[in-house]
Formats: C-alpha cells, structure tokens, sequence
C-alpha cells in the first residue's frame, strides 16, 4: 500500500500543480483580454491621434497659406500706397512745371514789355516826328487852298498868319 499512497500524494502534487497551472493560465488568459483590450483602445486612439494630427497639419497649411495671402496682400498694398505716393509727387511735379512754365510765359511777356518800353521813347519820338510832318503838310495845304481860293496878298492870310502857326504849337507839346 505505500506505493499507492506515494501514487496517490504524487498524484495529488501533480493535480494541485494542475489547477494552479489552470488558474495562472486563467489569470493570464485575463490579463491576455486586458492587454488585446488595452491595444485596441491604444490603436484606436493612434487612429483618433492620427486623424487629429491630419487634421491640424491640414489647418496649419490652411493657416500658411493665409498667412502667405496676407503677406502678399500686404506687399501689394504697400507697393498700392508707394505707387499713390509716386502718382502724387508725380502731379505736383507737372503743377510746378506747369506753374513754371506760366512764369516764364509771364516774365517773357514782362521781358518784350520792358523792351517795348525801352523803345518807347524811340517810338514816341519817331511818331512825333510823323505827326510834325502831317502837321506841316496840313499846313502847307492850308496855305495852299487859301492862295487858290483867294489869291495872294488877300486880307485872310494876313488874319491867319497872325494866329500862332500850328507847327509852333505842336513843337511845343
């Protein structure tokens, strides 16, 4: 009978070491469900993660791509108020150039009216000439008419001639 209780206590070790065998593969395969759970949820959320990532990289870019429209807005709008300012100097330019060139207009006119005026003098001169020359020609046909009309020695040239002769008169203007 010793070898069947030795049979029987071998037996009993190996049952015991059995069921806790059992147990630890039980516990393990619970721990497996964990784990496979675990993963799941951390594949899910490397999906979601991914997904987020994907989606804000492609707002970045949006972003980028609004900021680089702003820049370029920007530089066109500043090269906009050079060009207006360029525009401006540009017209006051051509008023001052315009404004110059009614000056010097101006200053030839007062130029050729100083020399006019220089030769005034001249012109007087020469058309009070002229005038003493009518002057003595009117004269002249005056005597004349009065010495066909009434003949020489008449009484009326003497009247005449005793008023101041014209061409004294205009001499002394």
């Amino acid at each position: 009978m010793g070898e069947v209780e030795s049979v029987s206590g071998v037996l009993r070790i190996v049952t015991t070491e059995r069921d806790d065998l059992r147990n630890k593969n039980e516990k393990l395969k619970i721990k497996l469900k964990q784990l496979t759970t675990e993963i799941e949820t951390l594949k899910e959320r490397s999906r979601k993660g991914k997904f987020l990532i994907d989606n804000l990289l492609e707002e970045y870019k949006e972003e980028c791509q609004k900021c680089d429209d702003l820049q370029q807005y920007m530089r066109e709008r500043d090269l906009l108020e050079e060009n207006e300012k360029l525009n401006q100097q540009i017209r006051q330019m051509n008023d001052l150039n315009e404004s110059l060139r009614s000056k010097n207009e101006k200053d030839d006119m007062v130029e050729e009216l100083e020399n006019d005026f220089h030769n005034f003098p001249n012109e007087i001169e020469e058309l009070r000439a002229y005038e003493n020359k009518l002057l003595q020609e009117n004269l002249n046909l005056k005597e004349y008419l009065q010495v066909q009309k009434y003949g020489k020695g008449n009484g009326k040239c003497r009247k005449e001639k005793s008023q101041p002769n014209m061409l004294q008169r205009a001499v002394s203007l």
